[in-house]
């Protein structure tokens, strides 16, 4: 039956087999009345029947999709709390050799290790990569995808640290920041109602905060102070939290900078 208001397009694909990209290009334009896509195996093509902008939107998905791909599997991972459109570019710069200029779909240059694109209609990403990188990708994701905060502004910020590693910056700022902290091996995991979460990211030796405005710049405000060079033993940052029981942390700061001129005061 002739789906109506609709057009029949044959899109030829360059890298991809027609028949395999069905099963995800369906997922994410179910069948129906008025959607209908098949694999064409003659030229390697999707027919697509569907109104101008459906069409124009499975055609989109299908470029980014058909790319080289070697031994790379492509996965889709359904998000339960944080946005697709916000992870994406931020996972590309994590796992990705090279960022192209987008619209924020995480595209990578051709011949990139990982390709992360978001898809908002399911919010969910599509995964391009080796089985090995998948895994990471999905172990990171884990650890992003949690309960946003109930002001609705949590947001999501990858800070590059230059002196200071970025597991024990991780660590420190978790105690300092969070309301409980839960044992790990120095993620920064913390309590599933804490409002700061702070993971580091070996790849890039950097921090992914996830935590409400206000908090981000609280935090990237101490960081500034934290990650810093040494010059007079030439070594690298380094640091520890006391908890002072009688003193005033801010006047006890004052006192001790005014000695060695390295001390940080965290007042909370």
């Amino acid at each position: 039956m002739p789906v109506e208001g609709a057009t029949t397009t044959i899109h030829e694909l360059q890298y991809s087999d027609a028949a395999k990209l069905i099963p995800l290009i369906t997922t994410v334009f179910p069948k129906t009345s008025s959607i209908k896509i098949l694999p064409f195996a003659p030229f390697n093509a999707l027919i697509i029947i569907a109104n101008p902008v459906t069409t124009q939107q499975i055609i989109d998905l299908v470029d980014q999709l058909d790319i080289p791909r070697g031994n790379r599997q492509i996965k889709l991972h359904t998000l339960q709390y944080a946005s697709a459109t916000t992870l994406a570019p931020l996972l590309s710069k994590i796992f990705a050799d090279k960022i192209v200029a987008g619209k924020g779909e995480g595209k990578t240059a051709t011949g990139s290790a990982v390709k992360i694109i978001a898809e908002p209609r399911l919010n969910a990403l599509i995964i391009i990569a080796d089985r090995l990188a998948t895994d990471r990708v999905l172990q990171l994701i884990a650890k992003l995808d949690t309960v946003q905060g109930t002001s609705g502004e949590t947001q999501l910020k990858l800070v590059p640290l230059e002196n200071t590693s970025a597991k024990r910056m991780a660590v420190l700022l978790s105690k300092i920041f969070s309301d409980s902290v839960v044992a790990g091996k120095g993620e920064g995991k913390t309590a599933k109602a804490s409002p700061v979460k702070i993971i580091e990211e070996e790849r890039l030796n950097s921090l992914i905060i996830i935590a409400g405005r206000i908090e981000i710049e609280q935090i990237l405000s101490l960081i500034k102070k934290l990650d810093v060079f040494q010059e007079s033993g030439k070594i690298k940052s380094n640091f520890k939290l006391y908890h002072l029981k009688h003193a005033v942390a801010k006047d006890m700061a004052v006192l001790l900078k005014e000695v060695t001129g390295r001390i940080t005061e965290v007042a909370r």
